[in-house]
């Protein structure tokens, strides 16, 4: 990008979705266009999107702290989204009563609910 002079100083925002996005791209991403602030949802199909960041969140602590191996930052919830973050199971959770949550800290897996993309509502 830098090699060709490129430069989009008019491009406000920018959302990059599908995959994880390094930080080097995103470094370089506001050399290119220094007004954008770009988002980085993270979502599953049957929710999407659940949280959402900012290259500026993502290169600041939460760059620091993935570096060290403590785990990737996805973000906040977006609004109406209930997050929980539980204890990795062997088999399928028949009631949410069955989630183990995890401590402050601890790695495990995200589970969300959106009132939406819920069959019984």
């Amino acid at each position: 990008m830098r090699g060709r002079g490129l430069k989009l100083p008019d491009l406000r925002r920018l959302l990059i979705a599908g995959a994880p996005v390094s930080g080097e791209l995103l470094a370089k991403l506001r050399i290119v266009a220094p007004n954008c602030v770009t988002h980085t949802p993270y979502g599953a199909t049957e929710c999407l999107p659940v949280t959402t960041v900012t290259a500026d969140e993502l290169l600041g602590e939460a760059r620091q702290l993935a570096l060290r191996g403590q785990g990737t930052c996805v973000g906040r919830p977006v609004s109406g989204v209930e997050i929980r973050v539980i204890r990795e199971s062997d088999g399928p959770l028949l009631t949410l009563a069955e989630a183990q949550p995890c401590a402050p800290g601890e790695i495990g897996e995200i589970i969300a609910y959106r009132p939406e993309r819920d069959p019984r509502v």
